[in-house]
């Protein structure tokens, strides 16, 4: 599929953003009346699991609807000749990255705003027994000013007797928890990777105040990487033993200096305002985070927020 070919009656007018896990993203437009919608494309593949997977990835979109913070597909997975399997959705302005890149001057309670957003549409998922497990600001988009959830090509239903669900750790590496680094879940539950999600929130968070978490969450997984050379694979092949591994990092001098993320903003408030929430969302003793997305919205009302 390229740009130019059309699918239906509606004709490829771009690509969006790079390959996500499942599929890759295109804009369309109905030359009828110049509405304009996101086609995902299932990536070309051998393995029919991922097939099942993308299948999949659509059914949680659409059981994750009516959501005004996650964005709608507006159709099944339908084929395209000869062996593209594709779905439509509803096209957004752009992500949550670009929008905080192109527009330094957002103002704080404008981005707390688009956060909230972000949170309620996530809130909503946990729910519904969903799991995001690749949150990252690519993968909020926005649609009128408004913050939407995207992409739960990783995502897991708890609800739904279909999983299809790699089995490798999700969550990609600037947002990736030491927990899931350390693989200490031998069968996880949804409450087992809400705190997964819940520190991708923090990572977001962090990002829109700070624009660029990648020194030390690269810092936090150089340590991980340290602390762990000394263990053969067979050493921590077990859930005990990588879970205890992971117990001994948290009692590790790096780890004790380095709890969570922390800013730094011209506004003292603001400044204490913000590392609260972040103390709570990217603590890296996962029993010590926000253990839902409605506490963390309990703190932002006791703040003022």
């Amino acid at each position: 599929m390229k740009v130019g070919d059309t699918v239906g009656t509606h004709l490829i007018e771009r690509k969006i953003g790079i390959q996500s896990a499942y599929g890759f993203v295109y804009q369309i437009k109905n030359p009828l009346n110049n509405e304009t919608f996101a086609l995902k494309v299932a990536k070309e593949t051998n393995d029919p699991t991922d097939i099942q997977r993308f299948i999949e990835e659509n059914a949680i979109m659409h059981s994750l609807q009516p959501n005004t913070n996650i964005i709608a597909p507006l159709s099944n997975v339908l084929q395209h000749p000869p062996n593209f399997q594709y779905y439509i959705m509803e096209l957004a302005d752009t992500d949550l990255l670009n929008h905080i890149y192109n527009n330094p001057n957002v103002t704080f309670e404008a981005r707390i705003n688009l956060f909230k957003e972000i949170c309620l549409g996530l809130k909503s998922a946990h729910n519904l027994q969903v799991v995001h497990r690749d949150l990252h600001m690519g993968n909020v988009l926005l649609k009128d000013s408004i913050s939407k959830l995207t992409d739960f090509g990783r995502a897991k239903s708890f609800s739904s007797s279909a999983d299809f669900t790699s089995s490798t750790p999700c969550w990609g590496y600037l947002v990736r928890p030491p927990e899931i680094i350390f693989n200490v879940w031998e069968n996880p539950s949804v409450q087992s990777y809400i705190p997964g999600d819940i520190y991708a929130l923090g990572i977001i968070l962090f990002f829109m105040f700070k624009n660029s978490p990648n020194i030390e969450v690269g810092n936090l997984n150089s340590d991980i990487e340290n602390f762990l050379n000394p263990y053969d694979e067979p050493d921590r092949a077990t859930f005990l033993q990588r879970d205890n591994l992971y117990k001994l990092w948290l009692l590790s001098p790096w780890a004790n200096n380095n709890q969570f993320l922390q800013v730094q903003l011209l506004d003292d408030y603001q400044t204490n305002t913000v590392n609260t929430l972040l103390k709570g969302l990217t603590h890296i003793d996962c029993t010590k985070r926000y253990q839902s997305v409605l506490l963390l919205e309990q703190d932002m009302d006791l703040l003022g927020l």
